[in-house]
């Protein structure tokens, strides 16, 4: 999918769901949409002040948090970084393969794997509230 194909149908998913998509909020998941890897707050932040110097931390993990609760961005766990989400505004759980030469980040989506999790955690009685699966290895481009 291209950049702007993602960007015009996040920014349709935020006037349907009646989501404000500021300037910054849009700058970021571009920024995101746009890359193959993960980006960290601070890369996201360096990004953001070439055209706003002025940029400070908190404009860019409050973009970021709106884009996670609503489902336009993913959190990498094991490198604290965030990727574009493949599903754009549909909250869901994801599981990612993670290249660990090149970082390059795949998602992809495994009923089995969710309910696997789930019968599981009812063998103990608890309760998932978050589910974040994340397989590091090498990526076929990388085997090359």
């Amino acid at each position: 999918m291209t950049t702007n194909h993602s960007l015009d149908l996040i920014k349709q998913a935020c006037t349907k769901l009646g989501l404000n998509l500021t300037p910054i909020r849009e700058k970021v998941i571009g920024y995101l949409v746009a890359a193959s890897e993960s980006r960290t707050a601070y890369q996201i932040l360096e990004f953001l002040q070439q055209s706003d110097p002025g940029a400070k931390p908190p404009t860019v993990y409050r973009a970021l948090d709106f884009l996670c609760m609503n489902g336009f961005v993913h959190r990498i766990e094991s490198s604290n970084s965030f990727v574009a989400c493949e599903l754009e505004g549909q909250v869901h759980m994801a599981q990612f393969f993670i290249c660990q030469a090149c970082n390059q980040v795949t998602e992809f989506h495994s009923h089995k794997l969710s309910k696997i999790l789930e019968e599981e955690a009812a063998l103990f009685d608890f309760s998932i509230q978050q589910e974040i699966l994340e397989a590091k290895g090498i990526c076929k481009s990388c085997k090359s």
